[in-house]
């Protein structure tokens, strides 16, 4: 399952590029909190 949430600070950003973005960063989890993308 896998939820998105786009917070205002990022009304922009599509689902993909968040994911990208989410996997590129050395942090993961840090990205995903702060971009408020959590997957399970």
């Amino acid at each position: 399952m896998l939820e998105v949430v786009v917070p205002i600070d990022y009304p922009w950003i599509k689902v993909e590029e968040i994911l990208f973005i989410s996997a590129l960063s050395d942090n993961p989890t840090v990205c995903k909190g702060r971009l408020g993308v959590t997957q399970s």
